[in-house]
């Protein structure tokens, strides 16, 4: 189909210009022919003008004789004038349709490459669908195994998804004794925790990092009472075997705790310089 609207394109534009160039062609022997009428005429005037003088020259006793040629003469030059006014105005006319016909010609020439331009496009979208059309061909049996395959995988899911249920129906009554048994062992180890001082006397931890506040006079320790660092206890912060200062644990949670500073004893603006130091418990 595509091919025979290119036919047919392409036919009209060579119809079309052949009918301009003969046009073409027509008006230019017309114009020729204008323009050798007027070469004539222009010919027969300087001709006439050259016989007007020569008359004058050699018949100037016969001046009666003479004016009446010299009016005939310049009856014939208005004739001649107005012939050539008329020439030239045909000519124009013929001048100004040539380039009515060169731009039609023009216009048509563009609509003949815009056709072109039209049906390299055509064919180029339907080389496109061809191609879609291959690649459709070959990616729907794909898709379709993908789909039988995603059907046996979900099948095989629902199977094993009944075969799970079953087990935590037998699950159940086992995790509750599970759960029994970890709840009665983490409250024994809870209750030794509480019943022992896991820090004696004398013993003391390491401590690499601390927040001060010397204005309140207030520690705050990563350790608490994970570590046997409890409330209301008493401790002596020393560096290499040199007491800096003491303080008492007011507030103690599992991993922190917040000391108050001992006053009068040592000096707590030696912490300021240490990165790491030993709390001894008192």
């Amino acid at each position: 189909m595509i091919r025979k609207i290119s036919f047919g394109f392409c036919f009209f534009a060579v119809c079309a210009s052949s009918y301009a160039f003969f046009i073409l062609i027509q008006k230019k022997s017309e114009v020729e022919t204008q323009i050798e009428q007027m070469e004539s005429l222009k010919k027969e005037i300087a001709s006439s003008e050259q016989e007007t003088k020569e008359m004058n020259l050699e018949h100037s006793n016969r001046y009666s004789r003479e004016r009446a040629i010299n009016q005939e003469l310049e009856s014939r030059k208005l004739e001649v004038d107005r012939d050539l006014q008329v020439a030239t105005l045909n000519f124009e006319n013929a001048k100004t349709e040539v380039q009515g016909l060169q731009e039609d010609n023009d216009l048509l020439s563009k609509k003949i490459e815009e056709a072109k331009l039209n049906l390299l496009s055509l064919q180029k979208e339907l080389k496109n669908t061809i191609d879609k059309r291959s690649e459709y061909a070959i990616t729907i049996p794909l898709l379709r195994q993908q789909k039988v395959d995603i059907s046996s995988e979900i099948d095989r899911t629902s199977d094993e998804s009944k075969i799970l249920q079953e087990q935590l129906k037998t699950y159940s009554s086992i995790s509750e004794s599970l759960k029994s048994h970890y709840d009665s062992v983490m409250k024994a180890l809870v209750e030794d925790r509480n019943a022992r001082n896991w820090l004696e006397r004398g013993e003391f931890i390491k401590i690499k990092s601390i927040t001060i506040d010397l204005k309140n006079g207030l520690l705050g320790l990563p350790v608490g009472k994970e570590q046997g660092v409890l409330e209301n206890k008493l401790f002596a912060i020393y560096d290499k075997d040199r007491e800096i200062c003491k303080l008492r644990i007011t507030y103690s949670e599992i991993n922190k705790s917040i000391a108050t500073i001992v006053p009068l004893i040592g000096d707590p603006s030696k912490l300021l310089n240490l990165n790491e130091f030993s709390l001894y418990h008192l």
